[in-house]
């Protein structure tokens, strides 16, 4: 094999795996409806690195707005926010 079919080989090898990585989070996530997912899913496999990559920075920053939520959850003491009290229970 020559340096460039070696190049070539790794290229596609690694946009491939990008690629079903990125698949399997797009199918997995809440963020898009299906018909988003089906675009997004062929965007991920017919153009090469680009969406690919812009996908997996799209989750990921979704993923990190949850994580910071859950972090800083707030609770609250209020009678109008929890139902206590509403009855007189």
């Amino acid at each position: 094999m020559t340096a460039s079919q070696i190049t070539y080989l790794l290229m596609i090898t690694l946009h491939l795996a990008m690629a079903v990585y990125t698949v399997l989070r797009i199918i997995r996530t809440d963020l898009f409806t299906t018909g988003q997912k089906r675009i997004n899913i062929f965007l991920a496999l017919v153009t090469p690195y680009l969406w690919s990559v812009l996908m997996y920075y799209m989750l990921r920053k979704e993923s990190m707005v949850f994580d910071e939520d859950k972090q800083h959850e707030h609770t609250s003491h209020d009678f109008h926010e929890s139902g206590k009290g509403f009855l007189g229970h």
